[in-house]
C-alpha cells in the first residue's frame, strides 16, 4: 500500500501545436516524492510521438522508461520501488465543443503482485494496458479533467484513475487547441507514473 503525497513533473516539450508539420514529438522527466511508511524519491522518462490526421484527430505512441529507483522499509521488510516501463498506442480526438478525449492500449513490463502480509508472490509476465484521458472545458477558466491507466492484473496495485478540475489563469480553457505554447505532454500523475514494489 502506498499514499502519494507529492508528485511533480519537470519536462521540456519540443512541439508547438501550430507548426506547419503534422508530426509532434516530445520528452520529459518526471519526479515522484512520496511518504507513507517511508520516504522515497523516484523518477522516470516519458516520451511521445504523434501524427495529426486532421484538426480533430491525432494518433501516436507514448511510453515511459524508469529512472531513479529507491528502497523502502515497511515494518521489518525492505522493498524496492521503481517506475514500470510501458509503451502505448493512442488516439486523441478534439470535439466541436472543445472537449478532448484520448484512449490508448499498450503493454507494460513484468511487475510484482506483492501483498506484504503474505509470502512473496510471483511476478507477472508482460501485461496489457488500457487507458483514457478527458479534458472538458466548463468555461474560459475551468475544465473537468480526468485520466486512468489500467495495468493488468487488477490486483497488482497499478490501477490508477482520477477526476478533478483544472484552472486556467489566462482564461484560455476553451482555446487550448489553438494555443501556441500548449504543452505536448500532460502533467505527470499516478496514471502516468505506475510504481512496482519488489522484495
Amino acid at each position: 500500500m502506498e499514499r502519494k503525497v507529492g508528485l511533480s513533473s519537470l519536462r521540456r516539450s519540443v512541439s508547438f501545436r501550430d507548426c506547419p508539420t503534422a508530426s509532434t514529438g516530445g520528452a520529459g522527466h518526471d519526479f515522484l516524492y512520496q511518504e507513507y511508511y517511508d520516504s522515497n524519491f523516484l523518477s522516470q522518462w516519458r516520451f511521445q510521438a504523434g501524427y495529426e490526421l486532421n484538426e480533430s484527430n491525432e494518433i501516436g505512441v507514448w511510453s515511459t522508461l524508469r529512472g531513479m529507483t529507491d528502497d523502502a522499509v515497511i515494518g521489518a521488510t525492505t522493498v524496492q520501488l521503481q517506475a514500470i516501463n510501458q509503451i502505448n498506442v493512442y488516439w486523441n480526438h478534439v470535439w466541436p465543443t472543445a472537449a478532448e478525449t484520448a484512449v490508448w492500449v499498450g503493454v507494460c513490463e513484468s511487475h510484482g503482485q506483492e501483498v506484504l502480509v503474505f509470502p512473496q508472490d510471483d511476478r507477472t509476465s508482460a501485461m496489457p494496458i488500457l487507458g483514457a484521458r478527458v479534458m472538458c472545458p466548463l468555461s474560459d477558466y475551468w475544465s473537468l479533467y480526468g485520466e486512468t491507466n489500467l495495468m493488468m492484473p487488477a490486483d497488482s496495485g497499478t490501477v490508477d484513475a482520477f477526476l478533478g478540475f483544472a484552472f486556467y489563469p489566462g482564461g484560455n480553457a476553451m482555446r487550448q487547441k489553438l494555443t501556441r505554447f500548449r504543452p505536448l505532454l500532460p502533467m505527470g500523475g499516478s496514471p502516468t507514473f505506475s510504481v512496482d514494489l519488489d522484495r
